[in-house]
């Protein structure tokens, strides 16, 4: 049980020495807070994970996955500096460790972190991708010229015969008449006229026709912006 215990012990010693020799001195003089959180954690990753071979594409994709994921992101929103700061960055790395990290290894694995981290940024939560201006070209790609052409002939016809009634309606207010325009002018107010009102609403006023007439002409000028995308 002692023997287990001094070798546990031996093993304990050996790692918490391992990870502040892993350390150099150029990525611990790093002035940029970006270039050295990626520096440090490139370090760490190695220190856990063991010794890393830079020249497997496949071993520096599982590194850039794990250091990105756990790098402060929202201050990677320029890419001109963070490019700067991964360069300082791998040049600090491979300053201090050239047996392990060679000048095409360093370049690779640049590279590799610049993509992950513009990836990372874009796809950050809280931050929505949708773009609006897609709408538009969406929806019309699926009408041809002939469709959109009938369209906006068949909503102008009922613009125009809407746009009729409704100078009737106002006309009528204008008047001082009190008549509905839809009735057949019986002012009879029976049983009829009382059970129809029995939920509280007033004689027609056309109100109705002026919310028709915005809401065709509104889908009238979407049918000209269509229109218009579409012949382009």
């Amino acid at each position: 049980m002692k023997k287990l215990s001094a070798c546990l012990l031996a093993l304990v010693m050996m790692v918490a020495l391992c990870v502040p020799a892993f350390a150099g001195d150029a990525v611990n003089a790093l002035p940029d807070a970006n270039a050295k959180e990626v520096a440090d954690a490139v370090v760490a990753y190695v220190a856990a994970n063991g010794e890393t071979v830079f020249a497997d594409e496949a071993a520096r994709t599982q590194m850039v996955t794990s250091v990105v994921r756990g790098l402060t992101i929202e201050n990677y929103s320029d890419d001109r500096a963070t490019e700067t700061s991964l360069t300082t960055a791998f040049t600090a790395l491979q300053a201090d460790y050239p047996e392990t990290l060679t000048a095409d290894d360093a370049a690779a694995l640049q590279a590799q972190f610049a993509e992950a981290i513009a990836k990372a940024y874009a796809a950050r939560p809280g931050v929505s991708t949708f773009d609006p201006s897609e709408v538009g070209d969406n929806i019309a790609s699926g009408f041809s010229d002939s469709d959109l052409s009938g369209l906006f002939d068949s909503l102008r016809g009922a613009v125009s015969s809407l746009g009729d009634r409704l100078q009737d309606v106002l006309r009528g207010d204008s008047s001082g008449s009190t008549t509905d325009p839809g009735s057949d002018g019986n002012t009879d107010s029976g049983d009829a006229d009382e059970e129809d009102n029995i939920y509280g609403g007033g004689p027609p006023n056309g109100d109705t026709a002026v919310f028709a007439v915005v809401g065709v002409a509104a889908v009238a000028g979407a049918a000209l912006v269509l229109t218009r995308k579409k012949s382009k």
